[in-house]
């Protein structure tokens, strides 16, 4: 029984000696660990790839960008101001001739018009249509094919509107074809002026009777003349026309700024 019993005791203390020797499996042993180390640092999101620096595309390009352009629905809502809505002509003292008799029939003085200082948009390029949409909009306007410059008067308000810009190689057919599509057209201002209602009505006189005239229409003319309508224009050629003689008068004497 003693036997038995001493024998028993041997086993047991041989289990507890075996189990006392081994190594933990988890704990990381010295070869084990620069693998696991290595492992960590590949893998570390502070070294994957940045995105705004690794994957910015240059935006820089050889190619030259445009200018920027003002588009512009409403000619009359863009340029007019409280000054051509409501302003009045200041008043002039009366011409005579030699004999004292009141001269009647003469261009008004440009001192005696308000003025906006709109030198400020000289030199900007607008987009605009020679059409409108609402009759009310409607202007008057000329082409100079050979100096490439067109003049515009926004006339239904108390003191119109003289705008003059520059439309570098547009030939006379492209600019029929703008205007009776209603396509917009590129143009740099080059000078804006009030100008009096009294010789405006004759020009929007002469302007309105394009209609009845037999003008001939051809892109070859010196002056394309129209009054812009609604949807599409009707471009008229001349080298002389009643139209053509009083924008001629009024931009010799109101196209320049005052001084």
């Amino acid at each position: 029984m003693k036997i038995k019993l001493l024998t028993a005791w041997l086993l047991l203390l041989c289990l507890v000696l075996t189990a006392c020797h081994k190594k933990p499996t988890s704990e990381p042993t010295e070869t084990d660990t620069p693998l696991q180390t290595a492992q960590v640092v590949g893998i570390r999101p502070a070294d994957s790839l940045d995105w705004e620096e690794g994957f910015e595309f240059s935006t820089e390009s050889e190619v030259t960008q445009p200018l920027d352009v003002t588009t512009i629905d409403s000619l009359p809502d863009f340029f007019l101001d409280e000054t051509n809505r409501n302003g009045k002509l200041l008043p002039a003292p009366a011409e005579t001739d030699e004999n004292g008799y009141e001269i009647y029939g003469s261009m008004t003085d440009p001192a005696c018009v308000p003025n906006t200082d709109r030198s400020p948009l000289y030199g900007t390029t607008y987009r605009f249509r020679l059409t409108v949409e609402r009759e009310k909009d409607a202007f008057c306007f000329q082409y100079d094919t050979v100096e490439q410059k067109l003049a515009v008067v926004l006339p239904n308000v108390n003191i119109p509107l003289l705008l003059i810009f520059r439309l570098d190689g547009v030939q006379g057919d492209e600019f029929i074809r703008m205007a009776q599509n209603g396509d917009y057209v590129s143009a740099t201002l080059v000078c804006a002026r009030n100008i009096p209602g009294y010789e405006t009505m004759y020009l929007l006189n002469a302007f309105s009777s394009l209609d009845d005239t037999d003008v001939e229409s051809i892109p070859s003319a010196r002056y394309l003349v129209a009054m812009a309508a609604v949807g599409s224009t009707s471009v008229y050629g001349s080298y002389a026309d009643n139209s053509i003689e009083w924008m001629r008068k009024i931009i010799s004497v109101y196209g320049k700024d005052p001084t």
